[in-house]
């Protein structure tokens, strides 16, 4: 009884319960459903519940596991003058994942729509997941939204490429990348891609 009383009690508890709000205050988006601003930036997005709603399971980042996914395959096009972008995942073998198809956010921007640069091929692109993607619990890391900004591709020039940023709302809505990267043609990244 007297260790329930004791200081080393007190400190203990001081320090689960600290622990414990970090953990939840870590746990979601500072702004759950949080829609992106109309900005050239956010022409193109999918939220991070969409991601983890529609791909990620129980082992999505263990190379051993049947739930492992390594790589996001973005395929765009334009239809009918405006620009679309379908996402989905990839197993080991560049196979896509049935059913696991998202089409993109398209923003509307107040000065005209979202495009394309001009005069660039438009191919499917890879990109895969790096360790700043996944936080210490081999979750995704906290995000409210991915976006993709179009830019010519770093190892074919005149082919379409995307940055990817993985954006984190704070406060007031100031938009702040977390983590980001370059997508890869596909092919050659995916040799085995039948689609």
């Amino acid at each position: 009884m007297k260790f329930f009383q004791s200081k080393a009690f007190l400190v203990a508890l001081l320090v689960i319960a600290a622990g414990t709000a970090i953990y939840f205050m870590l746990a979601k988006p500072s702004t759950p459903g949080y829609i992106p601003k109309s900005t050239p930036d956010n022409c193109i997005t999918m939220t991070r519940d969409e991601i983890t709603n529609s791909w990620l399971s129980s082992g999505w980042q263990i190379p051993t596991d049947a739930n492992y996914i390594p790589s996001i395959i973005f395929e765009p096009s334009v239809v009918g003058g405006n620009i679309m972008v379908s996402a989905y995942v990839v197993d080991k073998n560049c196979v896509e994942m049935t059913g696991k198809r998202i089409n993109m956010t398209i923003g509307k921007l107040p000065t005209g729509q979202c495009s394309f640069p001009a005069g660039l091929t438009l191919t499917k692109t890879r990109y895969d997941f790096v360790a700043a993607d996944v936080d210490p619990w081999g979750d995704l890391i906290l995000f409210n939204f991915l976006r993709l900004l179009p830019q010519a591709d770093p190892t074919d020039p005149t082919k379409l490429g995307f940055k990817v940023e993985f954006v984190k709302v704070k406060g007031t809505g100031l938009e702040t990348p977390v983590a980001k990267g370059d997508t890869k043609p596909c092919p050659p990244y995916c040799p085995t891609q039948t689609r």
